[in-house]
Protein backbone atom coordinates (compact mmCIF):
# COMPACT_ATOMS: atom_id res chain seq x y z
CA UNK A 1 0.00 0.00 0.00
CA UNK A 2 1.40 3.36 -0.96
CA UNK A 3 1.79 6.30 1.39
CA UNK A 4 -1.03 8.82 1.59
CA UNK A 5 -0.35 12.41 0.67
CA UNK A 6 -2.22 15.62 1.38
CA UNK A 7 -3.68 15.41 -2.14
CA UNK A 8 -5.34 12.03 -1.45
CA UNK A 9 -8.00 13.36 0.93
CA UNK A 10 -9.95 16.59 0.55
CA UNK A 11 -10.65 18.96 3.43
CA UNK A 12 -14.36 18.30 2.93
CA UNK A 13 -13.81 14.55 3.40
CA UNK A 14 -11.88 15.19 6.60
CA UNK A 15 -14.64 17.44 7.97
CA UNK A 16 -17.25 14.79 7.17
CA UNK A 17 -15.13 12.21 8.97
CA UNK A 18 -15.00 14.40 12.10
CA UNK A 19 -18.80 14.51 12.15
CA UNK A 20 -19.03 10.76 11.64
CA UNK A 21 -16.61 10.12 14.52
CA UNK A 22 -18.75 12.18 16.90
CA UNK A 23 -21.85 10.29 15.79
CA UNK A 24 -20.18 6.90 16.21
CA UNK A 25 -18.96 7.80 19.69
CA UNK A 26 -22.51 8.78 20.66
CA UNK A 27 -23.94 5.56 19.20
CA UNK A 28 -21.47 3.39 21.13
CA UNK A 29 -22.36 5.16 24.39
CA UNK A 30 -26.09 4.89 23.62
CA UNK A 31 -25.61 1.16 23.00
CA UNK A 32 -24.11 0.74 26.46
CA UNK A 33 -20.36 1.22 26.10
CA UNK A 34 -19.01 2.50 29.43
CA UNK A 35 -16.48 4.83 27.76
CA UNK A 36 -15.43 5.78 24.23
CA UNK A 37 -12.22 7.50 23.11
CA UNK A 38 -12.05 9.34 19.78
CA UNK A 39 -8.62 9.98 18.22
CA UNK A 40 -8.56 13.00 15.89
CA UNK A 41 -5.94 14.78 13.81
CA UNK A 42 -6.45 18.42 14.76
CA UNK A 43 -7.28 20.58 17.75
CA UNK A 44 -10.34 22.21 16.19
CA UNK A 45 -11.94 18.80 15.62
CA UNK A 46 -10.93 17.75 19.13
CA UNK A 47 -12.76 20.70 20.68
CA UNK A 48 -15.77 20.51 18.36
CA UNK A 49 -16.34 16.80 18.99
CA UNK A 50 -15.85 17.18 22.74
CA UNK A 51 -18.33 20.09 22.82
CA UNK A 52 -20.88 18.17 20.75
CA UNK A 53 -20.69 15.07 22.93
CA UNK A 54 -20.99 17.19 26.07
CA UNK A 55 -24.01 18.99 24.62
CA UNK A 56 -25.86 15.69 24.20
CA UNK A 57 -24.99 14.58 27.71
CA UNK A 58 -22.27 11.99 27.13
CA UNK A 59 -19.17 14.12 27.62
CA UNK A 60 -18.44 12.43 30.94
CA UNK A 61 -18.21 9.04 29.20
CA UNK A 62 -16.09 10.13 26.24
CA UNK A 63 -12.53 11.28 25.67
CA UNK A 64 -11.38 13.12 22.58
CA UNK A 65 -7.63 13.03 22.01
CA UNK A 66 -5.62 14.94 19.42
CA UNK A 67 -3.08 12.59 17.83
CA UNK A 68 -0.01 14.80 18.18
CA UNK A 69 -0.72 15.28 21.89
CA UNK A 70 -0.96 11.51 22.28
CA UNK A 71 2.33 10.94 20.47
CA UNK A 72 4.06 13.58 22.58
CA UNK A 73 2.76 11.97 25.76
CA UNK A 74 3.79 8.49 24.64
CA UNK A 75 7.31 9.55 23.67
CA UNK A 76 8.12 11.79 26.64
Amino acid sequence: MGALSADDVTEDEIEKTDTILAGLAYQYIAAGAPHVTVLVSDRIAEQAIANSLSAVGVGDRTSVVEGRDLLTELTS
